[in-house]
């Protein structure tokens, strides 16, 4: 195991939505992974939260993320800006990034990916769904192996 397995990294969700925000921390949190997750509302405050500006300059309180989750449709600077913005910026140029937007468009998912997006989906309706990828992205990129309930012969591996 690496020092990053072993580091609980946060998760940066960008998301205008308030309440579709409180469904995505709770679905990390029915997931069983206990990674925070720091919701902000737009694109300029995902930068100013990125780049340890005022009022995010404590990192103890602020951690850089191990996971930014993005939604493209934001007020002020779009996900495919902040998503751009983190690509310019060496720091950030690797950490994963995954869309999650209703768009249907596309185009959208052509342009996530030619801006450097891990993943692009779209949002889950339901809350099973959303928790099924709320553990995913989470054994993806966060290295966080989920205590799952397996049966003898189960055929799961570890």
């Amino acid at each position: 195991m690496n020092a990053f397995s072993r580091t609980i990294r946060s998760i940066l969700l960008v998301e205008d939505d308030s309440n579709y925000a409180l469904l995505v921390q709770l679905a990390f949190e029915s997931a069983g992974v206990t990674n925070p997750v720091r919701a902000v509302s737009d694109g300029e405050t995902a930068v100013a939260y990125l780049s340890g500006l005022a009022p995010y300059q404590d990192r103890g309180r602020f951690p850089l993320p191990g996971l930014v989750i993005i939604d493209i449709k934001l007020p002020g600077q779009s996900g495919f800006d902040v998503l751009q913005w983190m690509r310019a910026h060496r720091e950030f140029d690797r950490l994963p990034v995954v869309i999650l937007t209703a768009s249907t468009d596309p185009e959208h998912e052509v342009r996530a990916y030619q801006l450097g997006a891990k993943f692009y989906m779209h949002k889950p309706r339901r809350m099973q769904e959303l928790v099924a990828t709320a553990r995913a992205l989470a054994d993806l990129w966060l290295g966080v192996r989920m205590q799952r309930r397996r049966t003898a012969g189960s055929g799961d591996s570890a």
